[in-house]
């Protein structure tokens, strides 16, 4: 039976204690007196990848802010009211004080995470499978990819910041001078303009953004802040190193999508993407950037079994075809319509014969009805949310295919790791697509295949569409290889 150990660390030592055993603190863990077949979990991955170092891929390391997210969305427990912390999972699973820590009740806090994650293991069971099977084998590339780092241009940092802020003056005061609104805060603006009385998703804005083309400034704004916010963590790293080390969450968001924090560099604009090229790579590697085109439209088409829109999808036409059916003016407002629809159960005005020549609104609402009916959406392997009103059931069809997505991505991840190994080192996950560093004696097409095979073995009877792209030119498609 694989050893499970719970690990806190400090400045200066690492205490860990065995889950079979509660009673019993060790100090100074070592990584060298154990054998691969340890599963350990933190609430400190970051600090763990570091002192584990190279020894990083011998163990199963799982997250407790990660886990806490996905155990209680599966059974309706509710959430911390602000950012995830220790005291506020510990008081909803076990019922005890929600307190600040102090150095010296570590032993104590160390018991308590091991009873912890009995109970998260016992309450979760419906998604213990999906996270042997899918994230474990996940987070231990995802470590080592942390562990390596991402290269960046430090010596550009301080110059695209200047433009950044800049660029934010000067839409503030377009919005002051010519809507006569303080400050950036789209909620509060939607809620003076009686627009709408909610914090709206990308997509709801664009949609919005038709009618009320001043809300582009806010998001553009939103853009620079998310931009800024990555370059700031970039300029934090010293001068003479050009490589920063995200932080990588496997289970980032209620649907499983990976995330990397601080900086969040899958948030970062295609046109700063060339901070992250090195241009003076080895001449026996290269960028390979493989992406799921059309993802959600994709797996759509697998879930409803409609055999018309599946060949829709596989001609790479989706979008083009809700274009030229709802006279939208481009591909891109068409692309943002069916986000719309996918994301929120929304439906433009002009686009209602797409959705229903290819039946995808009878689609929503029989599963959003089955799903209101048994309280819950899942995917396969699980990744659970349960409902907790109908008023809240907006997000029922997005979960599911969002969820779909995050598995079939993942399990590409690992397919690759599988097929590959070092040859092929994960550098940037971006949800659809990944961006590796590939030796030369691995194909492109190989990996896209790999791709292919990934997303066919979780939507069985599919010819998914997968590209190779440039990463720091997206709008550039390449020839495969």
């Amino acid at each position: 039976m694989k050893k499970e150990i719970v690990v806190y660390i400090d400045d200066s030592s690492v205490y860990w204690v065995d889950i079979d055993s509660r009673e019993n603190i060790i100090k100074n863990f070592s990584s060298q007196n154990l054998l691969q077949s340890i599963r350990l979990i933190t609430f400190q991955p970051d600090l763990l990848v570091n002192y584990l170092g190279e020894k990083v891929s011998r163990y199963e390391i799982l997250d407790f802010e990660c886990l806490d997210k996905q155990i209680r969305q599966s059974i309706g427990l509710k959430g911390p009211q602000d950012q995830w912390n220790v005291p506020n999972m510990l008081s909803a699973y076990l019922d005890v004080e929600e307190k600040t820590w102090d150095y010296e009740d570590r032993f104590d806090l160390l018991k308590l995470l091991a009873a912890c994650y009995v109970k998260m293991k016992e309450l979760g069971a419906g998604e213990w499978q999906r996270i042997e099977k899918i994230e474990i084998p996940v987070n231990k590339i995802l470590y080592k990819a942390q562990l390596n780092g991402l290269y960046f241009k430090n010596e550009k940092i301080e110059e695209k910041c200047s433009d950044l802020f800049r660029s934010i003056y000067n839409y503030k005061n377009q919005i002051q001078l010519d809507f006569g609104f303080v400050g950036d805060d789209i909620e509060s603006y939607l809620h003076s303009r009686k627009i709408c009385y909610h914090k709206p998703v990308d997509a709801e804005i664009k949609y919005l953004s038709r009618e009320h083309p001043e809300l582009e400034l806010f998001q553009k704004i939103a853009k620079c802040k998310r931009n800024l916010n990555s370059l700031i963590y970039l300029s934090s790293v010293r001068q003479d190193v050009a490589k920063c080390k995200p932080l990588f969450k496997g289970f980032g968001t209620s649907t499983g999508r990976v995330t990397l924090r601080d900086p969040a560099i899958q948030n970062t604009s295609k046109d700063l993407r060339f901070l992250l090229k090195d241009d003076n790579l080895s001449e026996d590697y290269r960028y390979v950037y493989v992406d799921y085109a059309q993802f959600e439209a994709g797996i759509l088409a697998g879930l409803t079994g409609n055999k018309i829109f599946q060949n829709l999808y596989e001609k790479d036409s989706v979008y083009e075809e809700l274009q030229t059916m709802s006279g939208l003016p481009d591909r891109d407002t068409a692309k943002t319509a069916f986000y719309c629809f996918v994301y929120g159960g929304r439906i433009w005005k002009d686009t209602e014969s797409f959705f229903s020549k290819y039946g995808l609104q009878e689609f929503l609402d029989a599963r959003k009805a089955n799903a209101i009916g048994q309280g819950y959406v899942e995917t396969k392997l699980g990744n659970r949310r349960v409902i907790c009103s109908e008023a809240d059931s907006s997000w029922v069809i997005n979960h599911e295919i969002q969820g779909t997505s995050s598995l079939i991505f993942k399990q590409a991840l690992i397919d690759v790791q599988q097929s590959f190994g070092a040859k092929v080192a994960l550098q940037i996950p971006m949800h659809d697509a990944a961006l590796y560093i590939v030796h030369s004696s691995i194909s492109t097409e190989s990996i896209v295949d790999t791709f292919k095979g990934a997303f066919q073995q979780w939507i069985p009877k599919s010819n998914p569409i997968v590209k190779e792209k440039d990463f720091f030119d997206e709008h550039r498609n390449l020839q495969q290889s």
